[in-house]
């Protein structure tokens, strides 16, 4: 069992919020098991633990960006002729 400070676990807890819900769990764990095999432990050993575990836990939402919208925009825009 580890024991962590209020600051420490809350920063792991703000730390786990971006990750998919499904994917939370298994980032905790990680975490705590990584801690286990700490010696020393402190704001920077537990940054350093939760910090690096969330670049693999976490899934980035893909967005997709259109590529010349405003000329489709104007393409569809019926310009009056006189």
């Amino acid at each position: 069992m580890i024991s962590l400070s209020d600051a420490e676990l809350a920063a792991i807890s703000d730390a786990a919020r971006p990750l998919p819900h499904k994917a939370r769990s298994e980032f905790l764990q990680a975490v705590a098991a990584e801690l286990e095999h700490q010696e020393q432990r402190g704001p920077g050993v537990v940054y350093r633990a939760y910090r690096e575990l969330q670049k693999k836990y976490f899934d980035p939402p893909q967005f997709h960006v259109r590529a010349n919208t405003t000329e489709r925009i104007r393409q569809k825009v019926p310009t009056e002729k006189k």
